[in-house]
């Protein structure tokens, strides 16, 4: 049985929830790794940051190949969207630029800012730009579960 997809208006609404997206990399001896990441969805792409030194950062840049799952995992109420495509590692980011992407994850622009602050307060933190060039979606919302 083939799941039903997202509506378009759907699919939009989900990216503009405060959801982890789930990046799917090509590690150091050829496995894959998992890294749930905050994003920000603007203009097709998937936005997030994390720190220079981290495995996703690393991964991407040896490899941009990717993928992206964002989904709601709410029984009996699952609806996804996995995302292929590419992404590129960019910096430095800075803190408005973080804010920016995490700003509705923690309720407020000042929060979002000190968040930033303390992030960069780490070590230097890069944005990783996701372009996808395929999606699968799927809405169980819309199976009769008889």
């Amino acid at each position: 049985m083939k799941m039903p997809p997202l509506s378009d208006a759907d699919l939009q609404q989900l990216l503009q929830r405060p959801l982890v997206a789930r990046f799917a990399t090509h590690g150091r001896n050829g496995g894959l790794r998992i890294t749930p990441v905050w994003f920000k969805h603007a203009d097709g792409e998937i936005v997030a940051n994390t720190l220079e030194r981290t495995d996703l950062a690393r991964n991407l840049r040896k490899d941009p190949e990717c993928s992206v799952l964002i989904d709601v995992d709410e029984q009996p109420d699952v609806v996804a969207a996995h995302f292929w495509g590419s992404a590129s590692v960019e910096g430095p980011a800075d803190a408005a630029g973080i804010a920016d992407i995490i700003e509705r994850y923690v309720g407020s622009r000042e929060g979002a800012l000190a968040f930033a602050a303390r992030n960069l307060s780490m070590g230097a933190v890069v944005y990783i730009r996701f372009r996808p060039q395929r999606i699968v979606t799927w809405d169980l919302r819309q199976v009769d579960p008889r």
